[in-house]
């Protein structure tokens, strides 16, 4: 489906509320999708993006610090009429751009603490100079420490992408 709504040139926003409706219309009652989208321009940089209930992504600044990629919307697949909002941020050359899956950030250590946004932004921060392979290893690995080995409570998903 989301292929097919690139076929339209529309605005990003509008092709996740018409697949929004889409999604409804053939979704159980008791199902629900979480959503990022974005589209990057290569040549400038521009990330337009829009989020339908998803972790907001963060955008780790080669400079320094992070930003979270929040709004957009609710869940896919729960109320057809939902009206989805788009923004716009700029990658800058050596920023990282990091989706994640909630089992990351919401992964408990024995005290019951999060391993938490902060801690993911840093330690993305911390490898500037790395791949986004060895990024999204050493998330696994530092998220598996972190749990001192338990057994994960959800799925722990790490899209890592670089501007170069």
């Amino acid at each position: 489906r989301v292929k097919v709504l690139f076929e339209e040139g529309d605005r990003l926003a509008e092709k996740i509320t018409r697949l929004n409706k889409a999604t409804t219309a053939h979704t159980p009652d008791n199902r629900f999708i979480t959503f990022f989208m974005t589209v990057a321009d290569p040549a400038t940089g521009e990330l337009v993006f829009t989020n339908a209930g998803h972790n907001p992504p963060l955008l780790v600044r080669a400079k320094g610090g992070f930003e979270l990629l929040a709004g957009g919307g609710m869940i896919l697949g729960i109320l057809p009429m939902a009206q989805y909002e788009e923004f716009r941020i700029n990658m800058e050359r050596g920023d990282t751009l990091v989706l994640f899956s909630d089992g990351v950030t919401e992964a408990v250590n024995p005290s019951d603490e999060d391993f938490g946004e902060q801690r993911l932004g840093d330690l993305v921060a911390s490898m500037s100079g790395r791949s986004a392979h060895e990024i999204m290893e050493a998330v696994h690995t530092e998220v598996a420490r972190f749990t001192q080995g338990a057994p994960p409570a959800d799925d722990i998903t790490v899209v890592v992408a670089r501007r170069l």
